[in-house]
């Protein structure tokens, strides 16, 4: 029913009209647990029949109800309807511009048909849209709501081990686990908790990530086996092997034992280049991302 835009859509969308979207109430900082919000999608406006990169823009989508909210500090929101609202669907947004009828700046669907669902955003200031499809055989075309927003910190996990500067922001570089006995995984994360890379057979069934340049500051690094996943909020879902890692990041050499079912996370920082300490001062370092598409 929601199919997938095309990036030929897209493309095709790109010289049309531009409107914006209307906000219906802003809901101010959100604080560390749930706000609620309730609503009648047919008493909003209808500037989006689409949310691009999210939506077909073959099918419409209705009076959309729009929420403006502030986050303080990165965390996890978890989105879930108290009640059945068939076809009625949320979007988070990190601006309001629409082209040619569809959304501009959506960085996730939350359709929730199968109950709650969640994503994980930095500080700054965001958008839920809450919309019902109206395409063919939708019914109905509006609904009433009653949404459930649940703001969870994320904590930076416990350094198994530190291996402090091992580059500068002018250097490219890379991180490898060569030297394992096992089949491992690897992932690497801003202090945030974005996932910035992963990998899982670079080498062999070794991990290997290449070509990294980041911003002064502090990164973690997961080592995990065999079906290891991860994910934005330092998730790091263990696979279930178990063996002897070793590896390098920039020539920095660490190793260790990895017990099946288990993460061990890895500290390592980057500063600023010489000379560049003064420009700092002035331009200071914009974060790595907020967001995720």
């Amino acid at each position: 029913m929601k199919n997938t835009l095309t990036i030929a859509a897209v493309v095709a969308l790109a010289g049309a009209a531009s409107a914006q979207l209307v906000v219906e109430s802003d809901l101010g900082t959100l604080p560390i647990g749930v706000t609620n919000i309730m609503g009648d999608t047919a008493t909003g406006a209808n500037n989006a029949s689409g949310y691009a990169g999210f939506t077909n823009p073959a099918l419409t989508w209705t009076n959309e109800l729009v929420y403006q909210f502030d986050l303080a500090s990165s965390a996890l929101l978890t989105l879930d309807f108290l009640s059945d609202v068939p076809d009625t669907d949320t979007f988070i947004l990190d601006g309001l511009s629409v082209t040619g009828g569809m959304a501009d700046n959506a960085l996730a669907s939350l359709f929730l048909d199968g109950g709650a669902e969640s994503i994980f955003l930095g500080a700054g200031t965001y958008y839920v849209s809450v919309d019902t499809f109206g395409g063919a055989g939708a019914t109905p075309t509006s609904s009433v709501f009653d949404l459930n927003i649940d703001v969870a910190t994320v904590s930076a996990p416990n350094a198994d081990f530190a291996l402090g500067a091992v580059a500068t922001d002018q250097d490219v570089f890379s991180v490898d686990l060569a030297g394992s006995d096992f089949d491992t995984e690897i992932g690497i994360f801003d202090s945030d908790g974005f996932l910035l890379a992963s990998n899982d057979d670079a080498r062999g069934l070794t991990s290997e990530i290449l070509g990294l340049q980041l911003p002064a500051g502090e990164y973690y690094m997961a080592i995990g086996e065999f079906n290891t996943t991860y994910g934005d909020g330092f998730q790091a879902n263990p696979g279930d092997a178990a063996g002897t890692y070793a590896g390098q990041i920039n020539g920095t050499q660490f190793s260790g034992d990895l017990g099946a079912g288990e993460i061990v996370w890895g500290t390592f920082n980057v500063t600023p280049a010489p000379g560049a300490a003064a420009l700092l001062g002035l331009a200071g370092i914009a974060g790595l991302r907020r967001r995720r598409a």
